[in-house]
């Protein structure tokens, strides 16, 4: 059970995951099937969303900008399209042609989207492509204390940063990952 009262007064902001590749292997297909509940009952409660798509190599990455697209278009969304961009372990390794693809795709049809990326991971999936979309908006992944040296190669700054992968909030007692940031 969630009590989205509770979680709103909580709360900022949220960037809901909207899809996982073209559908999580062995646990979902299509879109996250909690976005759209997660979307309208915090949309409701006047809480400003985003949304985010972990991309996968082992999908076609057309399907996926598409699903992404058919999710989120028309919805209110003032946090921003955001691209999910990191190693998925035991997976196909992404690379630097699905994400450009994919940001492709989607601006073409929504606008900019800002980049989720960890330092750890960013270069090495990009290559020499890491400062391509140095002028979106970064969502960094950087579990410290001081995230200035951890900041991806290609940007000087971040605009939100993820500190932990876990969290609590009242008004949820199911296993938590948020993912929990600051700036």
């Amino acid at each position: 059970y969630i009590d989205y009262e509770k979680i709103a007064a909580q709360i900022d902001g949220a960037i809901l995951r909207a899809a996982y590749g073209t559908g999580a292997p062995g646990k979902f297909e299509g879109a996250d099937p909690s976005f759209l509940t997660h979307y309208n009952e915090l949309h409701s409660r006047g809480v400003p969303i985003g949304a985010y798509h972990y991309i996968t190599e082992y999908q076609d990455i057309d399907e996926q900008a598409r699903l992404f697209i058919d999710t989120v278009k028309g919805l209110d969304l003032r946090l921003g399209y955001w691209c999910d961009v990191e190693l998925e372990s035991g997976a196909d390794r992404l690379t630097a042609r699905s994400v450009i693809r994919w940001m492709q795709l989607v601006e073409a049809e929504l606008g900019e989207c800002g980049i989720y990326a960890a330092k750890w991971c960013w270069a090495d999936i990009m290559g020499d492509e890491y400062a391509r979309y140095a002028s979106r908006k970064l969502w960094m992944a950087a579990y410290v204390s001081d995230p200035m040296k951890y900041i991806p190669p290609g940007w000087n700054d971040y605009y939100l940063w993820q500190y932990t992968s876990y969290g609590h909030l009242d008004g949820y007692a199911g296993r938590s990952e948020e993912r929990r940031v600051g700036k």
